[in-house]
């Protein structure tokens, strides 16, 4: 399967469009969580037992309806069946493969990676200086388009290996410029 690369044009929304606008966004992020699942490689200490299932959980305000419940359900990827749940309390954030940080939860943003800082957890997030306070994915719009921002010096850090597939897409993924430097 390939990967799915920003391509929908939310500029030109109009103020009644507006709601279905950011659906389609979510849809997207929805769409990128699985392919994450795809093209990221947990160490096996990230998994309780060798049959236990990725676990993709939300941590905030979700906005993504059943769009990612439905694109997950009954899917096996790498051998595993896939898993969203909802979260909000933070020791349950080590228990996920892939952490979606709501936009919500920004203020909490730099506690949460402080915690993971040391957990395989693909951190995924949609706030500016997410990378910079130590995310690995950071997802935003430009000129109307879905982009990723990858902080693959983090990821390598808690022993996740992301494919080149995915680092060719992204928009900025040397260690430099996802810092900010």
């Amino acid at each position: 399967m390939t990967l799915l690369t920003g391509g929908h044009t939310l500029a030109d929304e109009s103020p009644s469009n507006a709601q279905s606008a950011q659906f389609n966004q979510y849809h997207e992020k929805a769409a990128y969580l699985l392919n994450f699942t795809r093209y990221v490689e947990w160490p096996a200490k990230s998994f309780k037992e060798t049959n236990s299932p990725i676990v993709v959980s939300i941590l905030g305000q979700d906005r993504f309806g059943e769009d990612l419940r439905t694109l997950l359900s009954d899917k096996i990827v790498q051998g595993r069946k896939l898993v969203v749940r909802r979260i909000s309390a933070l020791e349950e954030c080590k228990d996920s493969q892939i952490l979606f940080i709501s936009e919500s939860e920004k203020k909490r943003t730099p506690r949460v990676l402080q915690l993971l800082k040391a957990t395989p957890v693909l951190t995924v997030g949609e706030t500016d200086k997410f990378l910079q306070a130590g995310g690995i994915i950071n997802f935003r719009l430009k000129d109307g388009s879905l982009w990723l921002d990858i902080n693959h010096t983090a990821a390598e850090r808690v022993g996740l290996k992301i494919s080149s597939k995915l680092l060719l897409i992204a928009d900025r993924s040397k260690p430099d410029r996802a810092q900010g430097k």
